[in-house]
């Protein structure tokens, strides 16, 4: 059984935290169910969202959900006292899931998710698979619910190979953007089709956004003859789109930005930022001979992105500011937070790790 801890009215720093009820997400109601939260957000007036996976017979609130042996994806509402208030479930011939999530102001909800047999049901609307039977490659979707919990539309997202959407952000006029890689010779987002740049089975980055009403306005791939992959991005005022994730090795090439191979096969840390109509604008690449990886980034409102994640190589080089790794050998990792401008010119770099951190050094 999974917990979610709902936080009360807000503390002072001087005082000791006021807990709200612990939630129960997902009971066991049989010897074989299971439950997983993959993400969770919060409205104005406090409600909050789930999203997930489950399987066997579970108890959400008064809510009885029997998934028997197939894993289903999930997207549930409770108040802001605990109370389950709608649970939405996914259905379909074979395993789905439920990821990315964003709730807009009217309380509409807009998820991604995929699935891995030959079709997932959303409410009354059936996605089929684009991959051959009987083998069935995961295709990935985005979708969206009312308020009320009723499923509105539902978008296919299928290829050659395997597809997978992670995070799902909306900008103030409800459109969504996601992000995430596919791994066939191409990608299908509505009438655009995205070609893989490297051999098929190897990870392509993907960007996408559609409108309110579920139609998707662009897409765009970018990589190489390795895996590049995307895990975070954010939305300015004017629907500029930053980026985090990583690119292997290299070449790989972003719209017009080509990076050269590096002389490790390992994964580098890459950020990116296209504009509002998808046009890339610039690309940065962190790394050396270890794994590393950029999974978070957020905005503030001068259009400052700012990354999370971690190194593993023995120096990390933002621009000009270099990082050492606090444990000295490669694959001991440690964490990072960057700042980037609007035009992508390193501002600091921060590392968290052993007691011999320490702060980034100008280069060379």
């Amino acid at each position: 059984m999974l917990a979610l801890l709902l936080s009360g009215a807000h503390a002072g720093w001087a005082q000791a935290p006021v807990l709200g009820p612990a939630v129960a997400v997902g009971t066991y109601t049989s010897s074989t169910g299971q439950s997983v939260v993959s993400r969770t957000a919060i409205d104005a007036r406090g409600y909050v969202y789930l999203t997930g996976s489950y399987s066997g017979t579970v108890q959400f609130g008064s809510f009885t959900l029997a998934g028997g042996a197939t894993t289903h994806g999930f997207v549930a509402k409770l108040d802001g006292a605990g109370a389950y208030q709608w649970v939405a479930t996914t259905d379909g011939l074979g395993n789905s899931y439920c990821g990315g999530l964003a709730v807009d102001a009217s309380g509409q909800v807009s998820i991604t998710g995929s699935f891995y047999g030959a079709s997932v049901t959303l409410g009354g609307a059936t996605l089929a698979n684009t991959s051959t039977a009987p083998n069935f490659s995961s295709d990935a979707f985005v979708a969206r619910l009312d308020a009320n919990g009723q499923w509105l539309w539902g978008l296919p997202v299928g290829g050659t190979g395997g597809e997978g959407l992670g995070q799902l952000v909306l900008d103030a006029a409800g459109n969504s953007y996601v992000i995430g890689g596919f791994s066939g010779s191409n990608s299908t987002f509505g009438t655009i089709t995205l070609p893989n740049s490297g051999s098929s089975g190897t990870y392509e980055l993907c960007v996408a956004k559609l409108s309110a009403q579920g139609t998707w306005l662009w897409a765009r791939s970018g990589g190489g003859s390795n895996q590049d992959g995307g895990s975070a991005l954010a939305v300015d005022a004017g629907g500029n789109v930053y980026l985090a994730g990583f690119s292997q090795a290299g070449p790989a090439t972003f719209g017009p930005f080509a990076l050269p191979s590096t002389t490790s096969a390992n994964d580098d840390i890459l950020v990116a930022k296209l504009d509002a109509s998808g046009t890339w604008q610039w690309v940065r690449r962190v790394g050396g001979s270890g794994i590393d990886d950029g999974n978070g980034l957020t905005l503030d409102a001068a259009g400052n992105a700012y990354v999370t994640g971690y190194f593993r190589s023995a120096t990390a080089l933002f621009g000009t500011l270099l990082l050492a790794n606090s444990s000295g050998p490669a694959d001991s990792g440690d964490v990072f937070v960057a700042k980037i401008d609007p035009a992508g010119t390193w501002q600091w770099a921060v590392q968290g790790g052993a007691a011999a951190a320490t702060p980034a050094t100008a280069w060379p």
